[in-house]
């Protein structure tokens, strides 16, 4: 081909968005009270845009495995949170970065909750160190680019050929990476929920653990659940026949059950009844011997009066293995229909 004349427009055009957010979440706690859901958590967010990104259909990347102490040096944030971990427990803290595609599983001797006393199986329950903390970090980077590429003419050939040219070309791609970090040191965080015991003793909890966002907090947590005879005392707040999260029980808002449930003693005669308008509205969520979880009204199982006033009760619930699943703290009364008596407890669970 020899090329006699040509009128050739052409045209480009080029995209790149990229977005970056990290945020991370510091949550620290003693043992006096179990902590607000919301007031004791601090939460630092930074984001950075260059331009902002349309959702892509991305792959995410997975955190699989772990290595110790992997990257610290680069981490300035990372490092300065083993610091502050070895200061408080005067032990070594391994901590474990998470790679996106990696199968390697963490190391024998790593463990997530770095300063928590293993239990004793001959002996009494292993005694916690009073305070704790979680670290959470989560880093998303995603870019999105495009180029494209178009042409447009005429082409005439020496030999008297006539070419009508229309070409167009597109070229895209997008990437995302999320990476999360998750750190716990001291004891498990201790919930508090109010518990009534139909049994004739005192509360037990089931074995079997359940994922329930019992702090409220917007994350589901692994728990034990009461055994059959017990149940939750809940107030079903948006009518919708199930306990969404812990928001709907006593105490975990505030560490404080009893309290929260006096707040509603209308006339003030230390009793939550039939006289104060809530009372009708209660609810106890418990489950059967099946161990299906179902929600009951107070006034089915024939529960007539809380005593509001509770005293001390201290006591360490624990499994079949000595380890501790939660703490009892305080007990009171419930009188139920026809004289009978039943206990109501407030109780610390692990989560």
């Amino acid at each position: 081909m020899k090329i006699a004349t040509a009128s050739i427009s052409l045209t480009a055009g080029h995209a790149f968005y990229q977005q970056e957010v990290t945020e991370s979440s510091f949550n620290f706690w003693r043992d006096e009270v179990a902590p607000p859901a919301a007031a004791d958590r601090v939460t630092l967010t930074s984001q950075s845009f260059k331009r902002t990104l349309p959702s892509p259909v991305c792959a995410k990347a997975e955190t699989a495995a772990a290595s110790p102490d992997d990257g610290l040096a680069e981490d300035p944030r990372l490092r300065a949170m083993r610091l502050t971990l070895e200061l408080l427990t005067g032990r070594r803290i391994q901590v474990a970065t998470f790679a996106p595609g990696a199968t390697a599983e963490p190391p024998a001797d790593f463990s997530s909750r770095a300063g928590s006393p293993p239990a004793d199986p001959a002996g009494e329950p292993a005694e916690r160190l009073g305070w704790g903390l979680e670290f959470d970090s989560l880093h998303l980077y995603s870019e999105q680019e495009s180029v494209s590429f178009s042409a447009q003419g005429q082409v005439i050939t020496a030999d008297g050929g006539r070419l009508e040219l229309a070409f167009a070309l597109q070229m895209q791609r997008q990437f995302q990476v999320e990476t999360r970090l998750h750190l716990q040191a001291g004891d498990a965080r201790l919930v508090d929920p109010l518990v009534i015991n139909f049994n004739g003793q005192g509360v037990g909890l089931s074995e079997t653990s359940v994922n329930f966002d019992l702090d409220g907090d917007g994350r589901e947590e692994e728990m034990a659940f009461v055994a059959p005879g017990s149940g939750f005392l809940a107030l079903d707040s948006n009518g919708d026949g199930i306990v969404n999260n812990g928001a709907e029980l006593f105490g975990p808002a505030s560490g404080h059950g009893f309290q929260e449930l006096a707040e509603f003693d209308g006339d003030g005669n230390g009793w939550l009844d039939e006289n104060d308008p809530i009372f009708a509205k209660l609810k106890v969520w418990m489950a059967d011997q099946a161990g299906d979880r179902q929600l009951v009204s107070a006034l089915d199982l024939r529960i007539g009066a809380l005593l509001l006033t509770p005293l001390d009760t201290q006591f360490a619930l624990t499994d079949s293995a000595n380890n501790r699943l939660g703490q009892l703290r305080q007990t009171s009364l419930a009188l139920l229909e026809g004289g009978a008596v039943a206990a109501i407890q407030e109780i610390d669970l692990q989560v």
